[in-house]
């Protein structure tokens, strides 16, 4: 059993299924960050899941990052202000 759930874990379906679901969470898409942020970020959302990310290392580094999304793009501004992190 152990070696089915790790091979599920590592496929490139559950990689691409939580890097959608994560992607969906965190409003990543054009509107907001851009055709070049919105893919860096995705592409970072699908590194962190692949590589399987600790979720508190993920979220601290979306939590604390700083600058511009197309150098860090963990970096982004949320777009409503009721979602704002003060």
């Amino acid at each position: 059993m152990r070696e089915v759930v790790n091979e599920l874990i590592g496929s490139e379906a559950y990689i691409e299924y939580w890097t959608n679901k994560w992607a969906d969470m965190l409003l990543v898409n054009r509107k907001f960050l851009g055709e070049e942020g919105s893919k860096k970020f995705r592409k970072w959302i699908r590194d962190a899941v692949a590589e399987n990310r600790p979720y508190d290392q993920f979220a601290r580094e979306i939590l604390t990052a700083t600058g511009s999304n197309s150098e860090r793009p963990a970096c982004y501004q949320m777009p409503y202000p009721h979602r704002r992190i003060k």
